[in-house]
Parts: C-alpha cells; structure tokens; sequence
C-alpha cells in the first residue's frame, strides 16, 4: 500500500530514505514518485510519495523500462517508467539486460471506506481539484464511483 510521509523541519530525502528503507539510496525514488526536481530542496509539510519496493522483477531478454511500467502499472501508465529507474539508480533508462534484477516501486492506493477521488488527490497532491489525474491514469469511466478495495495507480504529482 502506498504510504507517504509529511516533511518536518531539518528533514532530507536521504534520512527520509535512511529512516523508511534502511539505506539512503532511494532518495532518488521517492522524489520521482513526489515529483521532486530537486531532491537538496525539500519543505516542511511537504507531502511525500513512498513507493513500495519489495516487488522485483528479472529483465528478460526485450525488456525495457516502458514496458515493464506498462506491464505493473497497466499500459495506460507505461510514461512512469522513470520510477523504475529511480528505484534502481538507472543513469540511462535505456541501458538494462537480462537477467538483472529490478526493483518495481508500489504507488498503488487502496480505496478505504468513506474515500473519493477528490479526497484521495488532497491527501496525495495537496490539491482536491486534481482528482481527474488519478481517474486518467485509473481509466475510471465514472470518477465519483470508487469501491472499497479498489487498487488506484497514483501517478507522480508532475503526471
């Protein structure tokens, strides 16, 4: 389930890191996910994405970062290919091999009772008028029907 966490005074995104995956280098995931351009810049009550990382996945020969965003994030989503790479510290997104093994950040929500779309875009962007970006990226037909149980793709507050 994504989680996020609200930026305190003195906070950076490697002890952010540091304290939610126990090791600083997934600085770079959670400002893709946050939509952060510059991860030394960070402000208190800044709401931010923390992305799953216990999901892996082995490049089989083919593979490329579009595809496999395609695969676990539905292929409406396959432009969040660059979590993929945060996660694993890809310096070229375009250069993965078969048989490595990657890391496929969670930035899935799971609809609790009482949910709606524009409360679920306030607690994650900061902004209840954003609801049509988690709908789009959900192919939702109808956003103001949302079941509980539901799995909803969160796409990075830039998307």
């Amino acid at each position: 389930m994504l989680k996020t966490y609200t930026v305190v005074e003195g906070d950076t995104l490697t002890a952010i890191s540091k304290k939610f995956y126990g090791q600083t280098g997934f600085f770079e995931l959670i400002a893709a996910a946050s939509a952060i351009e510059d991860p030394d810049r960070i402000f208190p009550r800044q709401v931010l994405i923390l992305p799953e990382v216990n999901r892996k996945h082995t490049v089989a020969n083919g593979d490329t970062l579009w595809a496999l965003a395609g695969k676990y994030y539905g292929p409406h989503n396959a432009r969040l290919f660059p979590l993929i790479a945060a996660a694993n510290s890809l310096p070229d997104p375009d250069d993965i091999h078969p048989g490595q093994v990657l890391i496929i950040p969670g930035i899935t929500y799971v609809v609790e009772p009482h949910d709606t779309l524009s409360g679920i875009a306030q607690r994650f962007y900061g902004d209840a008028s954003k609801f049509p970006v988690i709908a789009e990226a959900n192919q939702l037909p109808d956003p103001n029907h949302i079941e509980v149980g539901q799995k909803l793709v969160i796409p990075p507050k830039n998307y």
